[in-house]
């Protein structure tokens, strides 16, 4: 499915669960996007100076887009991404999902960076040796850098 043309003055995108693979174009002044449970495997929002809160949990992205800076909140789990770079994340953000993942690892910078950090390897990472992840994960609960 493609995601129709949206009106300029839309600021709330709520449109998960509509198997929606490809979107074009997202308004400029759009502030908050939930495009959760659909096909996506990519999305353009660097440019949405306004944009807050976005959650993509439960597409097959691979990768996180490129995210705007003003970004607070992202909610990118049960996806495809394997790879979790410190440079992925704009300084904004403030909550960050990325559990179900194919991450392997996770920036310690990172992680002391973003007060609300979810992280967690049930999902799909059956071929990778989870012992150390796991470890880092409990240690960051320990320390209250994690939730999860």
């Amino acid at each position: 499915e493609l995601l129709p043309a949206l009106p300029d003055t839309l600021t709330i995108l709520n449109a998960g669960s509509n198997l929606i693979e490809i979107i074009y174009e997202l308004p400029n002044n759009i502030e908050g996007i939930d495009l959760s449970s659909n096909l996506l495997n990519n999305i353009t929002c660097h440019h949405l100076r306004n944009l807050q809160e976005m959650t993509l949990e439960n597409n097959k992205l691979r990768e996180i887009p490129k995210l705007p800076f003003g970004l607070k909140t992202l909610c990118i789990q049960q996806n495809e991404i394997l790879e979790l770079r410190f440079t992925d994340i704009p300084f904004s953000v403030k909550y960050l999902d990325v559990s179900d993942n194919y991450i392997t690892e996770v920036p310690r910078m990172l992680i002391d960076r973003i007060p609300t950090f979810k992280y967690s390897t049930n999902f799909g990472n059956n071929n990778y040796d989870n012992f150390r992840y796991t470890m880092l994960k409990e240690v960051l609960k320990v320390n209250g850098k994690i939730e999860g």
